[in-house]
C-alpha cells in the first residue's frame, strides 16, 4: 500500500482544458517535478478503498463546490434562495388561479341535464306552436316566411335586377326606366298568351322574351305559395273537424259518467236510513211536501246558471248570486239541523220514559162519584161538605 502511494504521488498533475497552451517547441530539457511528500502515517485509516475512479485536482485551482443555485443568465452570479421561494409561491399561486378558471369551464353535470330538459321541452312546445301557427294563420308561420314568402320577393328583386336599364312605355306613349309596378302588369296577366301581348306593348317585340322569362319565374313561385296556402286550409280544416269530433266524444263521455255517477250518489243518499226521511215525501203532510219540492227546484235552478255568463243582465246576475248564497248556507246548515233535531228526539224520549215511569206508582181509584146536587134553596154549606167527605169515605172503603 505505502508502494501504491508513492505511485500515485510521482505521476504528473493533469492540467485544466482552458489552461492548456499549444505546446511550444522544446529548447530545453523537461524539468522534472518535485517528488510529493510521503503521505502521513496518521491518515491510512482515512484511505478510501472503494471502486470509485479517483479525480485528480487541479494543484492550482480548488474543486468547484455548488452549495447556491446559479442563475442560467448570468452564471457566475448567486441566486438568493428566498427569491426562489418567492417565485414558486407566485408560480402556484398562478396556477391555483388558472385551475380555478378552468373549472369555471367545466359544466356541472345536474345543471346541464336541467338545461337540456328545460331545452328539449322549449324545442317540443315551439314545434306545437308552429303547427297550430300554420292551421289558423300560416302565412305568419315561420316555414312559410323561410320556403315560400323570402323566394318569391328574392325573385322579385332578382328579377328587376335582371332588367335593369330596360324601358317600357307608359300610359302617354313615352319611354320610361322600368318599374315594378310594370313588370306586375305582364305578371298578373291570366294567361301566357296575354302576358306576351302586355310584354310587346310595353316592352318591344325585342325585350319581350326576357321579361317574360322574368314572368315566368315568379308565376312558378307565387303559384306555389297560393298551392301551400291552399294545403295548409284544407289541413287546418281537417284537423280543427278532427279535434271537434274529438272534444265532442270526449264531452259526452265524461257527461255520461257524471251523470252515471251522480245518479248512483242520489240512490244512495236516499236509501240510507240515516236520511231517507228528510227526502221523501210524508204520507198526509202536504205542507212538509210542498217544501221539499220547492227546495229541489230552488237548487235546480241555482245548479243550472252561472253568474259570470256574459249574456246575463245585471240583474240576473245579481238574482243568480244571492241564490248561490242562499244554497250555501242551506247545505252548510243541513248538518246542524239535523243534529239539533236528533237531539230534541232523544230529549223527548227521555222525557216520555220518565213520565211512563210515574204514572206507573199512581193507584188506580176508579171514576170519582158523582156529587148529589144540593138544592140552592135549601140546607147550608156546612151540610153539603159533610155529604161530599161521607161520599168520599164510602167510595174509598168499596
Amino acid at each position: 500500500m505505502m508502494e501504491r502511494m508513492r505511485a500515485r504521488s510521482a505521476q504528473q498533475p493533469v492540467a485544466k482544458p482552458a489552461d492548456t497552451e499549444p505546446p511550444k517547441p522544446v529548447t530545453e530539457a523537461p524539468t522534472t517535478p518535485e517528488p510529493a511528500p510521503e503521505p502521513d502515517d496518521d491518515n491510512l485509516l482515512e484511505e478510501d478503498l472503494s471502486d470509485k475512479p479517483e479525480v485528480v485536482n487541479s494543484p492550482t485551482e480548488p474543486p468547484k463546490t455548488t452549495t447556491e443555485p446559479v442563475d442560467p443568465k448570468n452564471p457566475k452570479a448567486k441566486i438568493n434562495p428566498w427569491k426562489l421561494v418567492d417565485e414558486h409561491k407566485a408560480a402556484r399561486a398562478k396556477a391555483e388561479s388558472e385551475i380555478v378558471e378552468m373549472k369555471k369551464l367545466i359544466p356541472n353535470v345536474e345543471a346541464r341535464k336541467a338545461e337540456m330538459a328545460e331545452m328539449e321541452t322549449v324545442r317540443r312546445r315551439n314545434e306545437e306552436l308552429e303547427k297550430h301557427m300554420r292551421y289558423l294563420d300560416f302565412k305568419n308561420s315561420k316555414p312559410y316566411k323561410d320556403n315560400y314568402e323570402k323566394p318569391y320577393l328574392d325573385q322579385w328583386k332578382a328579377s328587376m335586377q335582371n332588367l335593369h336599364g330596360l324601358t317600357a312605355i307608359d300610359e302617354n306613349g313615352e319611354a320610361k326606366i322600368v318599374e315594378p309596378n310594370d313588370l306586375l302588369k305582364v305578371v298578373n296577366e291570366p294567361s301566357s298568351i296575354l302576358a306576351r301581348r302586355k310584354a310587346i306593348e310595353l316592352f318591344g317585340e325585342e325585350y319581350a322574351q326576357d321579361v317574360m322569362t322574368e314572368r315566368d319565374k315568379i308565376v312558378t313561385l307565387h303559384q306555389s305559395r297560393l298551392k301551400a296556402e291552399e294545403e295548409a286550409r284544407q289541413e287546418g280544416l281537417e284537423v280543427y273537424s278532427k279535434r271537434t269530433k274529438d272534444q265532442q266524444a270526449s264531452y259526452e263521455k265524461l257527461n255520461s259518467e257524471v251523470n252515471d255517477t251522480y245518479q248512483r250518489a242520489v240512490l244512495s243518499i236516499k236509501s240510507n236510513p240515516a236520511n231517507k226521511e228528510f227526502f221523501e215525501p210524508i204520507e198526509g203532510d202536504e205542507k212538509a211536501n210542498s217544501t221539499l219540492s220547492k227546495g229541489y227546484e230552488l237548487v235546480d235552478h241555482a245548479f243550472a246558471m252561472n253568474p259570470m255568463d256574459p249574456t246575463l243582465t245585471a240583474e240576473q246576475r245579481k238574482s243568480i248570486t244571492k241564490l248561490h248564497a242562499a244554497i250555501r248556507h242551506r247545505a252548510a246548515g243541513f248538518g246542524r239541523a239535523k243534529y239539533l233535531l236528533m237531539k230534541e228526539r232523544q230529549k223527548n224520549a227521555e222525557m216520555a220514559k220518565k213520565l211512563s215511569t210515574y204514572e206507573g206508582t199512581v193507584p188506580n181509584r176508579g171514576p170519582s162519584p158523582s156529587v148529589p146536587s144540593t138544592s140552592t134553596t135549601g140546607g147550608s154549606a156546612m151540610s153539603a161538605m159533610q155529604q161530599r167527605l161521607r161520599a168520599r169515605a164510602h167510595a174509598a172503603r168499596g
